[in-house]
């Protein structure tokens, strides 16, 4: 009897020592350096130069300066030296078309090899302005709904797209290539992609239309039109009749009127907004204003001072503080048309001369300016 109670209680000490063991925290080994390798390659098997492999650490043990990054050389393989760990491994193919692939791996001292081929469904498709013209050419870009962001971008020539994406529910994004297109960044809704497919791109939007006059009336070519949201941003240019056109999302708006921004210009900017824009709508714009004219002189001898550089601004818009920017003239002269009721900073730039600068300034009056420069303090 007394060796059966033995017994007895010692199988009930092995279920408590069971527990004992797992409830016992055992110290993991510190990670160690090791030298990784692997190869990225393409659906068809064919090596990927140049693809970007980035480490991020995700272990407990390992903290975030330890993320490194290296590059495929012409044969698709790569080398990294990092630490035993788990990592989320990001590898970007650096090529048009394939899905920037993402997982997350432990590396140990046994386990130091990583291997990734890219593959997936074909998607294909065009982009259409809101008239229902096919672009010829434009940018697309596919990212992951759910999971790890992974996304997948292409420029296309030609009037078509395509994508390699592996079975996924994804976002597409269009737009044109054209700078000035005056077409809107669109965003398909969620598609869910098990097999090759053809998907199309609507550039939609509400058509904000209007001829931007210049301050003495006439229809003026080359104005630069941006239109500002909080997330949304496109830009069109005037044709020879003055006209525009510019397809919005809904949403809230500022308008900014710039005469060409690749030369100086005596006309300031014209800022209107905030407009909030849920239907079609004409927006013409006048850039006539106030004169603001003035001289630039030297304080010592009252001579003036040609080919100084005068600007005026106005941070009206958060974020903007485009400028008109002119030279003085052989008598020091120069001249500003500014919209009414905007408060600006006026400033000089001239080579041997101490800048000049006047801020807080109201535009509410036609204003003469007479600017008197001192010689630099410096040789």
């Amino acid at each position: 009897m007394a060796a059966r109670g033995g017994a007895h209680r010692i199988a009930w000490l092995i279920p408590c020592l069971a527990l004992s063991l797992s409830c016992t925290r055992i110290p993991t080994a510190p990670p160690v350096a090791i030298t990784i390798e692997g190869r990225i390659t393409g659906p068809t098997g064919a090596p990927i130069a140049g693809a970007s492999v980035h480490f991020y650490p995700r272990s407990d043990a390992l903290s975030p300066e330890f993320a490194d990054f290296t590059h495929t050389d012409s044969m698709g393989q790569y080398t990294a030296h990092i630490l035993t760990g788990i990592y989320e491994i990001r590898v970007a193919p650096g090529i048009d078309g394939l899905l920037e692939h993402a997982e997350r791996v432990t590396f140990t001292r046994l386990s130091r090899r990583y291997d990734y081929r890219f593959g997936g469904h074909l998607v294909r498709g065009s982009i259409r302005d809101p008239l229902g013209n096919t672009l010829d050419s434009g940018h697309v870009s596919a990212s992951l709904k759910y999971g790890l962001y992974q996304t997948a971008g292409t420029r296309f020539h030609g009037g078509e797209y395509s994508l390699l994406l592996p079975s996924g529910t994804y976002v597409l994004r269009g737009a044109s290539l054209e700078r000035y297109s005056g077409l809107p960044v669109t965003e398909t809704g969620a598609f869910s992609i098990r097999s090759d497919t053809t998907i199309h791109i609507d550039l939609g939007g509400h058509l904000v239309e209007g001829t931007v006059f210049d301050p003495d009336g006439a229809p003026m070519n080359d104005v630069l039109i941006e239109a500002y949201a909080r997330t949304r941003f496109l830009s069109a240019r005037t044709m020879a009749d003055g006209r525009y056109r510019l397809w919005v999302h809904p949403d809230t708006y500022w308008f900014e009127f710039a005469p060409d921004d690749r030369n100086f210009s005596y006309i300031a900017p014209r800022v209107v907004g905030p407009l909030q824009v849920t239907a079609p709508r004409t927006l013409d714009q006048s850039l006539a204003g106030l004169e603001w004219t003035g001289t630039v002189s030297w304080r010592s001898t009252g001579a003036p001072v040609a080919d100084v550089f005068v600007g005026v601004w106005s941070d009206t818009r958060p974020g903007s503080s485009r400028a008109a920017t002119v030279r003085t003239d052989p008598q020091g002269a120069f001249r500003f048309v500014v919209q009414p009721e905007l408060t600006y900073s006026l400033a000089t730039l001239y080579d041997g001369a101490a800048s000049v600068r006047l801020d807080g300034l109201v535009s509410r009056t036609d204003t003469t300016f007479s600017i008197l420069l001192d010689q630099a303090p410096w040789p």
